[in-house]
């Protein structure tokens, strides 16, 4: 009992000696770099989307082997986001250090990619790309979260806002490499260079080694100074009780699985769109490209709105009405034809996607206020929600495999409805409040 009270001393101990750096240090520096370097890695993970198409194509696939490369990703991203969320509250002074690697790894990731000759050699390459962004997350949402408590939905929306720049921007530019000859842009013809897949992925590899390199500069002592914590193993064991009983919080399981079936209905759109627009509807590489970057594109402005919004009307129900009503996007997507409509539906679905994701993480955040848990929640969350997108692109495969790519679509609607439904099972903020009000 005395050991136990002393290593809760010196718990408290730690914290405080970490928040007079925290304090002094200029949260505009740090907000910005966070929020602005989380575009790189968005450009990366959905730019490849556009070439999935080519290898699909190149390697001679099926829907079920295209899946397969997405559910690689996805395991190799969720398994280390439960690992190191845990290990970055337990050495907060080395956060720092645990984002510059996040860029350099992804970076060396895909330049992996780019020379792997073989099917089997891509697919571990990806394994190792992927987990830069999960070292990613844990450490830059949980500061954000300590940082700024009173508008967490703002900074989580924020955050993913400048993911959602990468996402249309990362297609678009990708698209626009691999495009031979003249591109029209209204009055302006601009020359294309016409690179392959591999080309593309190395000519990202230098700017994502120089970006870690600043990161780790700028925020080498965002973690604060080295502090005398308890031993390991009792550190280790007081933060497993502590997670423990935060995970069985009310609404914590309800919680988790909304946002298991919202990943689940965003991976199988995010891998099927382009296959349904390359295969399908005979796109080439920069209209697969547009089209995929405009389905995130109005999110870089909506997903603040709905952040502020959950800050001031609570996470519940701005999360039932997007999940509900982004829902019917892929069905709409997969019966709009090739014109116009097409590509206004796509741009509609563009408010929509993505941007529970950063309202699930505030709510979650919000129900383990106080407890020094922000990175190992941040990595359950996405841990958890990437272990079960993983799945989807092997389920959506084995769908379009029998039925075609515009099933797939229907999957990534029905396992999104079903998750705007279970949102309704959520504890209100109210419940949310006082239950995080009782841990302090």
């Amino acid at each position: 009992m005395a050991e136990a009270k002393a290593s809760a001393e010196q718990v408290a101990a730690a914290e405080k000696a970490r928040a007079q750096p925290a304090a002094k240090a200029a949260g505009g520096v740090v907000a910005g770099s966070l929020i602005g370097s989380h575009t790189l890695t968005h450009i990366y993970s959905h730019g490849f989307q556009v070439i999935i198409p080519e290898l699909y194509k190149n390697l001679g696939l099926v829907p079920l082997s295209a899946g397969l490369i997405d559910t690689v990703r996805w395991l190799s991203s969720g398994f280390f986001s439960l690992l190191v969320g845990f290990f970055v509250d337990m050495f907060q002074h080395r956060r720092g250090l645990f984002l510059g690697l996040s860029m350099a790894i992804i970076g060396v990731g895909y330049l992996l990619v780019s020379v792997a000759p073989t099917y089997f050699l891509i697919l571990i390459a990806i394994a190792f790309a992927a987990t830069g962004g999960s070292i990613w997350h844990p450490p830059a949402l949980g500061l954000l979260s300590q940082r700024f408590p009173k508008h967490r939905g703002l900074m989580m929306a924020l955050h993913r806002a400048t993911g959602s720049v990468g996402d249309t921007f990362g297609p678009m530019l990708v698209g626009f490499l691999m495009m031979a000859g003249i591109v029209a842009l209204g009055p302006l013809r601009i020359s294309a260079p016409g690179l392959s897949w591999r080309g593309v992925l190395q000519v990202g590899f230098p700017v994502s080694v120089g970006l870690a390199l600043l990161i780790w500069l700028l925020l080498w002592k965002v973690g604060g100074p080295k502090v005398k914590t308890p031993p390991f193993r009792s550190n280790f064991v007081s933060q497993m009780g502590v997670a423990k009983k935060a995970l069985a919080s009310k609404g914590m399981f309800n919680l988790l699985a909304v946002a298991a079936l919202r990943g689940m209905g965003d991976r199988a759109l995010v891998l099927f769109l382009p296959l349904y627009l390359a295969v399908d509807l005979g796109m080439n590489s920069l209209q697969v490209g547009f089209r995929l970057g405009l389905l995130t594109a109005l999110g870089v402005f909506t997903g603040p709105v709905f952040g502020s919004l959950s800050d001031r009307l609570g996470r519940k129900p701005v999360i039932i009405g997007l999940m509900l009503v982004g829902g019917t996007m892929p069905l709409l997507i997969a019966n709009a034809g090739t014109g116009g409509l097409l590509l206004a539906v796509i741009v509609l679905t563009g408010i929509f996607m993505y941007t529970v994701n950063s309202l699930v993480q505030a709510a979650a955040l919000d129900l383990v206020e106080g407890q020094r848990l922000e990175g190992t929640f941040i990595g359950l969350l996405w841990g958890f929600n990437s272990l079960f997108a993983a799945l989807s692109p092997l389920v959506a495969g084995a769908i379009a495999g029998f039925w075609g790519f515009k099933a797939a679509l229907y999957y990534a609607a029905s396992m999104t409805l079903i998750g705007g439904l279970l949102a309704t099972r959520l504890p209100r903020r109210a419940a949310v409040a006082r239950q995080a009000a009782g841990h302090h």
